[in-house]
């Protein structure tokens, strides 16, 4: 066996030097010489497997051979082969095939964007590249967007928009400019007032952020060939001021919802191209194919009149400029400020609709022409209605993790099921339990297979199973100082808010140290018994990480978060929200919900206090902004750590990534 070993060894190196990517070894030993097919398999994969993890530079591929007769080999290296297949993962990717659900709206995802046109100016240090694009801007490959729909507040109450491509203060663009990073992307929000003339100190403010591509879903169905010349003289000048500069903004991205209005803009672009219009050399890499555009209409009367009254007439059948308002609560309830920025965007970019969501009130004014305002409505009904049942899918999904959790078995360790597939196996397994003649059942898209007989999940593509088993719930003790008539009153799901009254309670919380230079008038405690079953579920894993492999940290502390009084109601009955990370001062230490050790820091993001409970367990310092911290629990494979701070020496700030890791307690009224 030492001598195969080694032959084996000395092939596929040679194989690997001399350049190739693939080579085919065929089984050796198991025929006259005698040697057990299942021991020269393990001793094939052993070698082949140890030879792939030292990296080679060529070799990619090893293929065993086996004689089509030759049943008992091919039998025993199938059966040694799916050992090894597990040994090819770290235990994280193992966690994450098995745990956690394929993204199916990832998987039937395409994209809407479509490129028509196509231009490149080779006469800047780095090539620059106007594109023209049909569909939406949130396709955009683009790692920033102009978002011209943020009307400011002088303009958010005029009733008409039409026309705001003549608003000639170019100052108003940056006055009027907010930042927003939304699924890492940058997304730079002004008021349409003044865009064309401000466009360019845009562009530069931009570019000083070191932006090098940028989505523009500027055009409106008022806008003509006048202006896009504007836009091109605008992206020229900026070009003309950074010839010899690497590190600019190389590449335009114009984007519409329209097809026959995107092709005609970029008609426009590319005749101006051909009748050398521009101060650069530009160079039509992907033309159009030229399309006349409108019509003339000819008025042939007796008299004035006659021609008069047939304008008039045709006026008023004509596609008007109007506006709308929603007032349905039910549906923007689903609409969280990380989301609506998005559908703001495509909305504007497919229906040329500019969308203001306010605040008071909970209504959005719709404006645009009729037609194209009848379109965003019945869009805005549909995408909220789905957003609803999604979210009424996720409560009970939630729900059954609460009183079934299952868990791989993961190289020696439980690994917990992501709520959806959890939801899927328990689902499954009473239906097996009710009959055991349904015994294998296919979850997760049909990418996963349970086998309840033998308890093994497969994952399909990868050809790989483990085990699965379900923890036992324990049961979970209602807090001591809760205040109810009876234990219904409590457990019927519904919350409270009780005004503390009891001396001990009230002075426990006022000697907090942060708290002493506050003058607190009242305090009310949360009464959610939901959300207080999931946070103890929550605490009882993170106990167990922690007495694991770092005992002397603090399973659970009681820290302070801000937020504004208007999300407070919205806090006690859901619990906290990392879709709202950023939502009021950026996401500095991560996407997370943020927890202060001071009070007074927490004032800073708003005017509504609350007390907490939060799992701080196993801690890192926070690295990537706006993204959330995927750091492993040092000593361990797979469990990520519980919260990231600002400073691990003596941290002042704690971000947690999971919602069930934060118990609203209390709201201070300060």
């Amino acid at each position: 066996m030492q001598w195969l070993s080694n032959r084996i060894k000395d092939c596929l190196s040679q194989a690997d030097k001399t350049g190739m990517n693939s080579i085919a070894i065929p089984v050796i030993g198991t025929g006259k010489i005698g040697l057990n097919a299942k021991d020269v398999a393990k001793k094939m994969f052993q070698v082949a497997v140890t030879f792939a993890q030292q990296r080679p530079q060529n070799l990619q591929k090893i293929f065993f051979m086996a004689y089509p007769t030759d049943n008992k080999s091919y039998t025993a290296f199938q059966q040694v082969l799916s050992g090894y297949k597990m040994q090819l993962y770290t235990s994280q990717q193992l966690a994450d095939i098995f745990t956690k659900s394929v993204n199916t709206d990832k998987l039937n995802q395409k994209s809407n964007c479509r490129l028509l046109f196509k231009a490149q100016c080779n006469e800047t240090v780095i090539p620059v590249n106007i594109n023209v694009y049909d569909g939406m801007v949130n396709d955009a490959k683009a790692n920033a967007i102009i978002d011209i729909t943020a009307l400011c507040s002088n303009h958010k109450t005029l009733d008409n928009h039409l026309g705001f491509t003549n608003y000639a203060d170019s100052t108003h663009t940056l006055q009027s400019l907010q930042y927003q990073s939304i699924h890492s992307r940058s997304v730079y929000q002004i008021c349409p007032y003044g865009y064309l003339a401000g466009f360019g100190t845009l562009l530069a403010h931009i570019n000083s952020r070191g932006v090098r591509s940028v989505a523009i879903p500027l055009l409106d169905v008022e806008m003509n060939a006048t202006d896009i010349d504007y836009l091109m003289n605008s992206i020229e000048f900026f070009m003309k001021d950074r010839l010899h500069d690497s590190n600019i903004i190389n590449c335009f991205d114009f984007i519409i919802g329209y097809q026959d209005r995107s092709t005609e803009i970029a008609t426009w672009i590319q005749d101006k191209i051909k009748n050398k219009d521009l101060h650069f050399k530009w160079t039509v890499v992907q033309p159009v194919s030229v399309e006349n555009f409108g019509v003339n209409l000819y008025y042939t009367a007796s008299d004035q009149k006659a021609i008069d009254n047939m304008k008039q007439n045709m006026a008023a059948s004509c596609n008007t400029w109007t506006h709308h308002v929603i007032t349905d609560e039910d549906y923007f309830n689903a609409m969280k400020p990380k989301l609506w920025y998005p559908i703001r965007l495509e909305l504007w970019s497919k229906y040329s609709t500019i969308v203001i969501r306010q605040e008071i009130g909970n209504s959005v004014s719709i404006f645009g022409l009729e037609t194209d305002i009848m379109e965003t409505v019945s869009h805005i009904y549909k995408s909220s209605k789905t957003k609803v049942e999604k979210k009424a899918k996720q409560e009970l999904q939630q729900f059954a993790a609460e009183s079934s959790q299952w868990y791989a078995m993961i190289n020696s360790t439980r690994i917990q099921f992501e709520t959806k597939i959890n939801y899927e196996i328990e689902k499954n397994y009473n239906i097996y339990c009710k009959d055991k003649t349904k015994v294998i059942f296919h979850i997760d898209a049909d990418s996963k297979i349970v086998d309840y007989t033998n308890m093994t999940i497969k994952d399909v593509a990868k050809d790989i199973k483990c085990s699965i088993g379900k923890s036992a719930i324990q049961e979970i003790a209602i807090p001591d100082n809760w205040e109810y008539n009876k234990k219904e009153d409590i457990t019927d799901g519904y919350y409270s808010l009780v005004n503390v009254t009891n001396i001990q309670e009230l002075n426990k919380i006022k000697s907090m140290p942060s708290l002493k230079n506050l003058s607190i008038t009242k305090v009310q405690r949360i009464q959610n018994w939901n959300l207080y079953r999931r946070y103890a579920i929550m605490k009882a894993e993170v106990t167990e990480a922690v007495n694991k492999y770092m005992p002397s940290a603090k399973v659970e502390q009681c820290l302070f978060h801000g937020t504004n009084k208007n999300r407070l109601a919205a806090i006690c009955k859901k619990g906290f929200d990392r879709d709202y990370s950023g939502s009021a001062t950026g996401c500095v230490h991560g996407t997370g919900t943020y927890f202060a050790v001071n009070a007074q820091m927490s004032q800073n993001y708003g005017d509504g206090l609350l007390l907490a409970r939060v799992l701080t367990g196993i801690y890192t310092k926070s690295s990537d902004s706006d993204k959330p911290n995927l750091s492993i629990i040092p000593g361990s494979d797979s469990e990520r750590v519980h919260s990231v701070v600002d400073i691990v020496s003596n941290p002042t700030m704690f971000v947690i990534s999971s919602d069930n890791s934060a118990y609203p307690e209390y709201i201070l009224h300060v």
